[in-house]
Formats: structure tokens, C-alpha cells, sequence
């Protein structure tokens, strides 16, 4: 399970691993209000999946896994299928129509229309790309998953980086990549699925995924809320710049989550399990020991790399997001610890919880929207989504402890917690002006961060042991290449 989990996250760490390699163009060809635009239009986009249910393909893996004979599971894959390129047939249309209202509405002209068409038309076709990939992971095809997503990623780049740099049509370039990508796939994951399921469509079983999934929907709009919905607010109260600086700042720090998505799809699976276990309480503190060391860790990295790899990957206008990217950062690790606690409320069956906990957020969220933005700009939108994030973990500890008790291990926890904050502080105290001499201070600070650990005592002894098997193999390793 672990090893297919990871080959699920993989496209999800490429496209990410890309976007951060792409900087230096796209920064370069496009301007923070090109930036900010692109933000927007996909902050729309998410706000048309969320009303139309882009999630509803969800609702495939609960029916097909009640279902016991192969032709029964093909009527509930092609019904989820067909039901959903509707839906996209329809959000397609519609957005391509109401293009020009919604220009006007979000960005105050109608320079936005062309953009808008082809963006919310390609994210017709979205749907339907979604309701394909489900099927192949409810299938267990990890490997045409990961082709068809890898594909998708990889033809996007291939597509908008000429377009920007030979033709510098700007944002257009990125909404005609995103779209031929976005057919392409539909084109290629279609044709491998009518060659193994037949089109049927049964109404009453789609009214059924429908009811199931309009929670899940829901919940979509509070966690659309919670990450994205600033935006509008930075536009509103700020500028389309400043939405692209927020932006940047915001995909810089978001990429904790690169570390911690994979682990969690592991994991969510696997702690239903991991509790029912004599020594499921051991493992579920051990665990979070691990969970808070890498999240500290990457976290760290973070804050060393912003500074220098902003410089390097990015113009001059960039620089202030440079600023915002530590309360990003801070947000997405309490977001992330938060995560690893709401499971506990999957495991006593009280989703009704995390729905909860959800919109509660979002509450808090667009409450901080609305104080802040107006009178700090992005700063106010950085601090309203790390506050919102921390009442919803304070509710996730809270409740989870409740449902299921648990401890921690509190003495390690703090020894990561300590370091942490003494190496930051450190890094921030110390102004270091040239570039070199700024990646060697990040790196000398990153060294620092298991080397105090080990000081402090923070392995226990067979932990010990297994680090210095593990050192003791790369050694003999090195030596053996040596000797060749």
C-alpha cells in the first residue's frame, strides 16, 4: 500500500518540483499582476468545480466497492463517467457564456474574457479528467495513473513555456497550455476507458453518487475557503500585483505539503488499523514524534531557501513575497499537524466532525479576511489563514483526544520544538546581505537542526542503532565504488 500510495503522490510532487523549476520564466515573461490575474482565474475555476461538484466522482470508489460482480462495477464506473463529463459539458458552456459577467465581476472590466473562456472551458474537460483518474486508482492502476498524470504535466510545460518566451502571450499562453494539455489527457484516458468498460448510464445510481457526494462538496467549499479564497479579498481591498506576490510567497510555502500528502494518503489509510493494535497507541505517538521532526525539518528548509532561491528564480518585483513566505510556511505546518489529528475522527466514524472543524475554519478564515486584508494587505491574508489553521487543529487535538485517547511523546516534542525555534530565531538575527554567504548560512542552519538533536539525546537507543546501521551500509558503499 505504501509503495502504491507513493506512485498516486507522484505526479502531485513533479507538478510541483516543475512549478518552482519554471519560476525563472514565468517571473521573467510574466509581470505580479500576470501572476495575480492567474491566480484569480484559478481561484474562479475552483469556485466553478466546487458549485457544480467536482467532486462528485468521488462518490465512485464507495459504489463500486459494494458492488461484488465485474458488470456491476462497470455500470457504476461508466455512470460516474458519463455523469461527470456532463456535468463538465455544462460548466464548460456555462462559463464560456458568462464569461464576460464574470470578468466584470472579478476583475472590474472585461479584459479578462478570453482568458475566462478558455480557462473555465478546459475546466469543463477537468471533470471528466477527474472521473477518469478516480476509476484508475479504485482500480489500483498506479502506473497508467501516474502516465496519464505525468503526461498532463509535462505537456502543459512543454506547451506554455514557447508560448511565452518565443510568442510572450503572457497569461494567454498559460490558458492555451493548460487546455491542450487538458484535451489531450481527456483524449488518451477516454480511449483506454471505453476499450475496457462499456458507455451505460443508470439515473437512479447517479442520483445516489450525487446524495453521496454532496457532503463531500461541502466540505470542498470550507477547505476552498481556508486556502484560497483571499484572493479576491487581496484583489478587492489591494491590487492584481499584490495577489501575484502573494501568490508566489503562497506556492513557496505550500511545498511542506509535498513532504507531508504522501505520507498522509499513507496514513489516513492505515490508522483505522495502527489504533486497533495492543501497541496502536505507541505507534500513533511515535508517529507524530516523526511527523513533527520532518515537518519541522522541511519547514526550516523553507525559510533557509526563500530568501536566496526567490533571488535567483525571480525578478526584482518579486522580492517582497520573500517576506510573507515564513507565516505560509508556519500555516501549512499547523494545517498539517491539524490533518494528522482530524483522522481520528474518520476512525470513530463522526465525519460530521471534520465537516465541522472545516467550515468553523473557513468561519474564522473569512472573519480575519475581513479585519485584516483591508487594513494589511497580504500581510493581514498570511496571518488570517495561520490563525484559522490554528483553531482548526486546536478543535482536531481537542475533539480527537475525546473520541480517542491518546498521548504524546512530550519530552521529544519539545526538544524538536526548542531547536526549532532557537535555529530560526538564529537565521533571522543574523542579516547576512550577499547570495553566496546566504546559502551558506541557510545550509550551516539546516546542518545545525539533527546535529543539535543529537546532542540533546533525541534518538532512543534503537533508533540510534538504526541510524548507524543505516551510515555503516552507505559507508561500506562508498568504499566498495572506491575500490572498483
Amino acid at each position: 500500500m505504501l509503495q502504491g500510495s507513493g506512485l498516486y503522490s507522484v505526479p502531485i510532487v513533479v507538478a510541483r518540483l516543475l512549478s518552482v523549476v519554471l519560476l525563472p520564466i514565468y517571473t521573467r515573461y510574466l509581470t505580479p499582476s500576470d501572476y495575480g490575474t492567474l491566480e484569480l482565474l484559478d481561484q474562479v475555476g475552483s469556485i466553478a468545480g466546487i458549485l457544480f461538484g467536482y467532486n462528485f466522482s468521488s462518490s465512485l470508489g464507495y459504489f463500486y466497492f459494494q458492488k461484488e460482480d465485474s458488470d456491476s462495477r462497470q455500470l457504476c464506473t461508466a455512470t460516474a463517467v458519463l455523469s461527470s463529463a456532463a456535468i463538465g459539458l455544462l460548466v464548460g458552456t456555462l462559463g464560456y457564456l458568462a464569461s464576460s459577467a464574470l470578468s466584470r465581476l472579478v476583475f472590474g472590466d472585461e479584459s479578462a474574457v478570453l482568458y475566462l473562456k478558455i480557462h473555465l472551458t478546459g475546466m469543463g474537460l477537468g471533470f471528466l479528467i477527474e472521473a477518469l483518474m478516480v476509476w484508475l486508482r479504485v482500480e489500483d492502476r498506479p502506473s497508467v495513473f501516474l502516465a496519464a498524470a505525468l503526461t498532463r504535466v509535462l505537456l502543459t510545460a512543454a506547451t506554455v513555456v514557447p508560448l511565452l518566451v518565443f510568442w510572450r502571450l503572457r497569461v494567454t499562453a498559460v490558458m492555451i497550455g493548460n487546455f491542450i494539455a487538458a484535451a489531450a489527457a481527456v483524449i488518451g484516458l477516454a480511449v483506454f476507458f471505453l476499450r475496457r468498460v462499456p458507455p451505460r448510464f443508470d439515473i437512479s445510481l447517479a442520483a445516489r453518487m450525487l446524495r453521496f457526494a454532496i457532503p463531500l462538496i461541502a466540505g470542498t467549499g470550507a477547505q476552498f475557503i481556508l486556502n484560497f479564497a483571499d484572493r479576491f479579498f487581496i484583489q478587492k481591498y489591494q491590487s492584481t500585483a499584490e495577489v501575484g506576490l502573494y501568490g508566489l510567497a503562497y506556492k513557496i510555502g505550500m511545498l511542506i505539503l509535498m513532504v507531508y500528502v504522501p505520507f498522509y494518503t499513507y496514513w489516513s489509510a492505515q490508522v483505522y488499523s495502527i489504533l486497533k493494535r495492543e501497541d496502536g497507541q505507541m505507534i500513533f505517538a511515535r508517529t507524530f514524534t516523526y511527523v513533527t521532526l520532518i515537518l519541522s525539518f522541511t519547514a526550516l528548509g523553507l525559510l533557509v531557501a526563500a530568501r536566496p532561491g526567490i533571488r535567483v528564480l525571480t525578478t526584482p518585483a518579486y522580492a517582497a513575497a520573500t517576506a510573507i513566505v515564513p507565516v505560509i510556511v508556519a500555516a501549512y505546518f499547523v494545517r498539517s499537524i491539524g490533518d494528522f489529528f482530524r483522522c481520528l475522527f474518520l476512525v470513530a466514524n463522526r465525519t460530521s466532525l471534520d465537516a465541522f472543524c472545516n467550515w468553523a475554519g473557513a468561519a474564522v478564515c473569512l472573519a480575519g479576511y475581513a479585519l485584516l486584508i483591508p487594513r494589511h494587505g497580504i500581510w493581514g491574508a498570511a496571518f488570517a489563514t495561520l490563525i484559522s489553521f490554528l483553531f482548526v487543529a486546536a478543535m482536531a487535538i481537542a475533539w480527537g483526544r475525546r473520541l480517542q485517547p491518546f498521548w504524546v511523546e512530550s519530552a521529544r516534542l519539545v526538544k524538536i520544538g526548542s531547536v526549532f525555534a532557537a535555529l530560526v530565531t538564529l537565521y533571522y538575527l543574523v542579516p547576512v546581505p550577499g547570495l553566496g554567504a546566504q546559502i551558506a548560512w541557510g545550509l550551516f542552519i539546516l546542518c545545525a537542526f539533527p546535529a543539535l538533536l543529537w546532542m540533546l539525546r533525541f534518538l532512543s537507543p534503537k533508533e540510534e542503532q538504526a541510524v548507524s546501521s543505516v551510515l555503516a551500509r552507505f559507508t561500506q558503499a562508498g568504499m566498495r565504488r572506491q575500490v572498483q
